[in-house]
């Protein structure tokens, strides 16, 4: 008789939700003690480094960021930064095309900066055989690039 009462076919749905609600309640609190579970600590990824590369790419004053990498990192990064950071992204491992479409000497003379960021080593090597540069190290996967 007892058994029937406790789930008898009007509390069924309230007993459902209860269920629910303690294990969110649970799940919650579980995420919240555990340091390795927290979804916000970004510090290794593309976009915990953004926090670190944006005010760099803002304090210059026309800067271009190319970059052989995944769109994707840049485009948490590009609402970080302001309307004067330039983005021109390249395929990844398709030389044919950075020799087609990337120019330094252009760039130079219509950007302050030209800003590689998160380089792969097969993009930095090309660059270094196609024009004479010289690198320096900003912020985090950042290198500014100049020519000589």
């Amino acid at each position: 008789m007892l058994f029937n009462n406790f789930f008898s076919r009007p509390y069924l749905g309230q007993q459902i939700l209860l269920i629910f609600l303690l294990l969110g309640i649970v799940s919650g609190v579980f995420l919240g003690l555990t340091p390795d579970a927290a979804l916000d600590d970004q510090r290794g990824t593309a976009s915990g480094n953004n926090l670190e590369i944006a005010p760099v790419l803002n304090s210059m004053t026309k800067p271009i960021v190319i970059s052989d990498n995944t769109p994707s990192f840049f485009l948490a990064l590009s609402y970080l930064v302001n309307d004067r950071v330039k983005f021109q992204l390249f395929r990844d491992g398709d030389v044919e095309s950075w020799r087609q479409k990337l120019n330094l000497k252009e760039l130079a003379q219509n950007y302050s900066n030209i800003v590689v960021a998160h380089p792969e080593e097969d993009f930095v090597n090309f660059l270094n055989e196609q024009y004479p540069i010289r690198t320096k190290k900003l912020a985090g996967p950042l290198i500014e690039i100049k020519l000589q």
